[in-house]
């Protein structure tokens, strides 16, 4: 957590995409560039170029090596890059959640309710490829650190429940979908046929167009899934 700063569903947002990409997905954001491809793509980001404080958040947030190291870094990055995409169609709602994480503004409750569904987006993105081992769920849960009982037992909760795009879609208003849409997709590359399956059904449920997949996809420097 970054120094000074309280944990919320905003900050647990955060921690959990250090937890996931360190314990998961680590090899994949090493086959699209490593940590170099991902600062680019923040870097090429006009949204994100607003925000100088995204690179110190990334630093401070993810520590030490013991906690996932440049794993951990890679998903708080792939994070602003989801946030930064969704921003760049004109969610503003995403660039107030930027604000929220990288220490500009407080969590509002709104801001809360968006951490939570995003925080089920990427929980199923990281299922996609079958369940998430106990040993697995342990390392991601360390990466939670400060997070409150409430925090835990919500991402807990989903953790054990089966994937359903079609509840999240309903629960997302239209204002958010890129933004929930983007969060799955930074965890969850689609480079296998069954994650490409599950991002092609979120997208559908979500009633997301190609050419806008194509362009959340771009802003995380990952094609899209032909699926």
């Amino acid at each position: 957590m970054v120094e000074g700063q309280e944990m919320s569903f905003v900050r647990t947002l955060a921690a959990l995409a250090a937890g996931v990409a360190a314990t998961k997905g680590y090899e994949k954001f090493r086959q699209g560039g490593g940590m170099g491809g991902l600062q680019k793509s923040l870097q090429d980001n006009p949204v994100l170029a607003r925000y100088p404080e995204a690179q110190r958040m990334i630093e401070q947030f993810t520590g030490s090596a013991a906690r996932g190291g440049e794993g951990a870094q890679a998903g708080i990055a792939q994070l602003m890059a989801a946030l930064g995409g969704a921003a760049a169609t004109g969610a503003t709602q995403a660039t107030s959640m930027l604000d929220a994480l990288t220490g500009g503004t407080g969590a509002t409750d709104r801001m809360e309710d968006q951490a939570r569904l995003m925080i089920r987006a990427m929980i199923m993105a990281a299922k996609a490829d079958g369940e998430i081992s106990p040993e697995e769920w342990r390392q991601i849960e360390a990466h939670l650190g400060d997070a409150t009982p409430e925090e835990r037992a919500f991402v807990k909760a989903e953790m054990e429940s089966p994937i359903d795009v079609v509840g999240l879609a309903r629960e997302t208003e239209e204002s958010l979908r890129s933004q929930v849409y983007s969060s799955a997709a930074a965890m969850c590359r689609g480079d296998s046929d069954v994650e490409a399956q599950f991002l092609s059904g979120l997208g559908g449920a979500l009633m997301l167009d190609l050419d806008e997949r194509k362009r959340l996809h771009a802003s995380l420097g990952i094609p899209a899934p032909k699926v």
